[in-house]
């Protein structure tokens, strides 16, 4: 593991001492659960922090500006682009995260749909929310799926058929 992965996976081990994800901690739980699902793909060192680092926005005093000081630029933007708005509600605050991933430079946004559907795709094989990840299926894929995106269509088929009836 690089330097910067062990500095990733410091990071969080720090960030969410302490907190669950259902019955294991939330590090075990979901995060290493993204990070392995997305480093099957051959994700770079980037990316792969990303994955560790991607719900450090929303649920920690990390800023973007603290993440861009430890890590760089772009881990701290793909972390940026897949975390919630800020909106009234879920509806609004998912709208907000679509908008920035949609208007980032290609790469930034190929990253960043990479890191938000491996994110899904664990979060539905996790359980619990499988209906409100349906009725969100549709607006997720209209906003974020692109027929260009060849490394990522196999995601997006792994997360159709999930999301089956």
């Amino acid at each position: 593991m690089s330097e910067l992965l062990v500095k990733a996976m410091t990071h969080v081990t720090k960030s969410f001492e302490g907190v669950m994800y259902g019955s294991e901690s939330y590090l075990e739980g979901h995060l290493i659960e993204v990070y392995a699902l997305g480093s099957r793909y051959n994700a770079d060192e980037d990316i792969r922090c990303a994955l560790l680092l991607h719900d450090n926005l929303e649920d920690t005093k990390d800023t973007k500006k603290d993440l861009e000081k430890l890590f760089n630029w772009n881990i701290s933007n793909i972390v940026y682009n897949v975390t919630d708005g800020d909106g009234k509600n879920r509806k609004e605050r998912k709208s907000i995260m679509y908008s920035r991933i949609k208007n980032s430079p290609e790469k930034l946004r190929v990253d960043s749909t990479f890191v938000k559907l491996i994110d899904r795709i664990c979060n539905v094989k996790a359980g619990g929310k499988i209906d409100m990840y349906r009725k969100e299926h549709k607006e997720f894929k209209k906003h974020l799926y692109r027929r260009s995106d060849k490394t990522l269509k196999s995601l997006w088929n792994d997360l159709d058929e999930l999301l089956k009836y």
